[in-house]
């Protein structure tokens, strides 16, 4: 997904971590393929930052009643992004809870 802002400008890396921009100056399509770019697209979600995000996508409302072709092929990302924020966030917290527990036991024994 890219996030242009009202200054004609692409947003890395997402909306609510703007850290650099790129003036669209030439066709995006060239834009995409600059290092910039591929940089951004490589430490997508493993930014410090990203870890433990659960802001919902901007873009997913708009495709929440699927009417076209658009809709329907953005199902398989919905599912990921859904297991990802439901279930596997979860699990993550729940395990750090759990070896938290234990480290606290131990002091405690200690």
């Amino acid at each position: 997904m890219i996030v242009i802002s009202p200054y004609n400008e692409i947003i890395l890396p997402c909306y609510h971590f703007a850290n650099d921009k790129i003036n669209i100056d030439r066709p995006i399509g060239e834009i995409r393929k600059s290092d910039k770019i591929k940089h951004f697209l490589d430490m997508e979600g493993r930014f410090t930052f990203c870890e433990g995000c659960t802001v919902n996508c901007y873009f997913e409302p708009s495709f929440a009643f699927p009417t076209n072709l658009y809709a329907i092929s953005s199902l398989t990302s919905k599912f990921k992004y859904s297991y990802n924020k439901l279930i596997k966030q979860k699990i993550k917290k729940l395990s750090k809870s759990g070896s938290d527990r234990k480290i606290i036991s131990k002091s405690e024994s200690n």
